[in-house]
């Protein structure tokens, strides 16, 4: 989500895998529940850094290379979607759980950055792959699951569990 200065609403970026399979960039709320889930706030990024950041969010949100397809296993997914932008926009360096399944498909591409920003990832369409980055940790993905440690976060990965740690990867500003 997203919302520029001065605007009166947020804008969702999202994908959805019924009806018409595409990406949806419109005026809602962000901190709704998803089929009874709660949401998590992953980043709150604001000020002149969030000025500089949302055109380049647009920009990729508007080149994600899955526009039409979903496929809620391995990937492309929602979260395939948002690992896209995170990857593509330099300073959002957001690390997603481990339990976001498809987070890890490439598509044809067998090696990228990790979305965290620093670190690396091979992955076989989704099905098998590693990646090691600061945020990220350690993780071994088999299948859409992932297991590992998280050193910066204190935590382990576990495969259906995610993340349990005593840190938050992604720790949040002073506001």
């Amino acid at each position: 989500a997203t919302k520029e200065k001065g605007a009166g609403h947020y804008r969702l970026h999202e994908v959805t895998g019924w009806r018409s399979y595409v990406v949806n960039s419109r005026p809602g709320e962000p901190d709704r529940h998803w089929y009874g889930a709660k949401p998590e706030l992953y980043a709150d990024i604001r000020g002149k850094k969030a000025q500089t950041l949302i055109p380049k969010i647009y920009q990729a949100v508007q080149n994600y290379p899955y526009p039409t397809r979903y496929k809620a296993w391995p990937g492309p997914n929602s979260n395939t979607f948002v690992a896209w932008v995170i990857r593509e926009v330099q300073g959002l360096d957001v690390a997603l759980p481990g339990n976001a399944v498809g987070k890890d498909y490439l598509g044809k591409l067998m090696a990228s950055d990790v979305p965290g920003g620093s670190g690396f990832q091979l992955s076989a369409g989704g099905y098998l792959g590693v990646l090691i980055g600061a945020k990220e940790g350690l993780e071994i993905n088999i299948l859409g699951l992932s297991l590992g440690v998280t050193p910066a976060a204190l935590g382990v990965k576990l495969p259906g569990l995610g993340d349990l740690a005593l840190r938050n990867p992604n720790p949040m500003p002073a506001q």
